[in-house]
């Protein structure tokens, strides 16, 4: 398995998402719909795992957005949606900003002026 520098990203889509689900039991959704929770549980374990093995936050963030422009993402997130469970979508916003504020603190660790001793 890939050493993750930085962990941060998947630790938003895991705790936002990928947890909730797969914790869910059968009688947290209806009876009717219960026939698609065991193969939403095995999409989303999968996702993770993809997640999981990134080596670095900028690989778990180019992953994320493939994963938005993906039929497969679409058809997952649209069953999670009929359970009333979370989806990868469901938590771009939150996903967004912690990107956003780790990328910013590396771009700003690494131009620090007084800090190059060349």
């Amino acid at each position: 398995m890939a050493h993750r520098e930085n962990r941060r990203l998947f630790e938003v889509l895991d705790e936002c998402v990928f947890q909730p689900v797969l914790r869910t039991q059968e009688g947290a959704v209806p009876q009717d719909k219960r026939f698609m929770l065991p193969p939403l549980k095995d999409a989303l374990s999968q996702q993770r795992e993809h997640f999981y093995t990134c080596a670095s936050d900028e690989e778990v963030y180019q992953a994320y957005h493939e994963q938005m422009s993906s039929e497969e993402t679409d058809k997952i997130n649209h069953e999670l949606r009929e359970l009333n469970l979370p989806a990868l979508t469901d938590c771009r916003e939150q996903f967004e900003v912690a990107a956003s504020n780790l990328f910013d603190k590396q771009v700003r660790k690494q131009t620090q002026p007084g800090l190059d001793r060349s």
